[in-house]
């Protein structure tokens, strides 16, 4: 989701955003001044927070002035201090988003003085679709681009299904990966004897969400490793990466990073001796 890194960049980095001319995403979108505190601002400000939360997730940049969706300068914000931005804010998805965005982070970045910009991440949430009040209604939105719409109703019904929907592809995958490897259909031969296995399975990665950098783990594969194989090889495929060590009787362990994001870890589970 991440388009910069929102823990570090600092004034300099937000000038060469505009420098750069970034321009505005499915995950990226830039505001001049704060949400006002009238209804308009706040449900405003509500639509945005939920349209990302509905899609990808992403960034909002208050203070940083577009031409056309193209970042253009910094506009340092000078009318409110950054606690009480970020309370009143805060406040207002408390108050008039549900179910609550978990997850979700705010951070302000000094530019000159007591000036600054104000950086908020909204992550792509499993825990919705989310939806925000609105002269005593709600709306279901989503960002497609750079533009916000309404979820229609065939949106909404998947959107309402999709945690069960994840829950349901994660136990499939697990499923089948077991049955594999109790057919002794690894990667590589794995040495005869009991199993040990373990998969994490990040829901991004049920979702398609996210893709591994596979030449990045490639080159730093030994992060796949542990402590007591005593070395481990490396391999990548159409699946992503692999870490193993091996014994005279085949492979005694392997780490498979999936390109999804999905780990696999095995290892033999007997005797060292036998």
């Amino acid at each position: 989701m991440a388009v910069f890194d929102f823990d570090r960049v600092d004034a300099d980095g937000l000038l060469a955003i505009c420098a750069e001319q970034w321009q505005e995403g499915p995950l990226l979108d830039f505001k001049r001044e704060l949400p006002s505190k009238d209804d308009r601002g706040r449900h405003e400000f509500m639509k945005d927070v939920c349209a990302l939360a509905n899609a990808e997730g992403g960034d909002l940049i208050y203070g940083i002035e577009d031409a056309n969706g193209i970042a253009k300068a910094i506009v340092p914000i000078i009318t409110e201090a950054s606690d009480a931005a970020i309370r009143r804010l805060g406040q207002i998805l408390d108050a008039g988003v549900e179910p609550r965005i978990q997850g979700l982070r705010f951070r302000a970045v000094r530019v000159e003085g007591d000036s600054y910009a104000l950086l908020v991440r909204v992550p792509g949430s499993f825990d919705g679709p989310h939806r925000f009040a609105v002269n005593n209604a709600c709306r279901f939105v989503v960002r497609s681009g750079t533009h916000v719409s309404d979820l229609t109703y065939e949106q909404l019904r998947v959107a309402f299904d999709r945690t069960g929907s994840l829950a349901k592809r994660a136990r499939d995958f697990r499923a089948y990966r077991l049955q594999e490897i109790m057919a002794r259909r690894t990667w590589k031969p794995m040495r005869e004897g009991p199993l040990c296995v373990v998969h994490i399975l990040p829901m991004a990665a049920m979702s398609g969400r996210s893709t591994v950098d596979v030449a990045s783990l490639y080159r730093e594969h030994a992060k796949l490793s542990f402590d007591d194989w005593g070395g481990a090889s490396r391999s990548v495929s159409l699946d992503g990466v692999m870490s193993f060590a091996t014994t005279d009787q085949g492979v005694g362990a392997y780490t498979h990073l999936f390109r999804s994001g999905a780990i696999e870890a095995v290892r033999f589970g007997g005797l060292t001796g036998c």
